[in-house]
């Protein structure tokens, strides 16, 4: 089953969480790291499953918490501009149907 929950949206900040049963990434982390564990906890979602924060651009409300986020997790964040974006579907559509592992 594919796990899709917004954690924040806004110009407050915007984070969104997607994954699975075994893996999982971050869509933005607008929100400071306490809060996107705080949410994730809230929503019974595991953040041990992140593999993976994708930025989609460089404004606050999109980037707040990723650098400490990713500290904490050691996962390193992604930029990715528009041009990329067919490179992101991609890369959760593997996740989605096992065909990669992200260690």
């Amino acid at each position: 089953m594919i796990e899709i929950c917004a954690l924040a949206s806004g110009s407050n900040g915007n984070c969104y969480y997607i994954g699975n049963s075994h893996e999982a990434v971050l869509i933005d982390a607008g929100i400071s790291c306490k809060q996107i564990l705080l949410r994730i906890n809230q929503k019974g979602l595991d953040p041990n499953r992140i593999r993976a924060v994708f930025i989609s651009h460089e404004h606050t409300d999109h980037v707040r918490g990723a650098r400490v986020f990713g500290n904490k997790l050691k996962i390193l964040p992604f930029l990715k501009f528009f041009f990329e974006l067919p490179l992101l579907l991609i890369f959760l559509l593997q996740i989605f149907l096992n065909l990669v592992a992200i260690k």
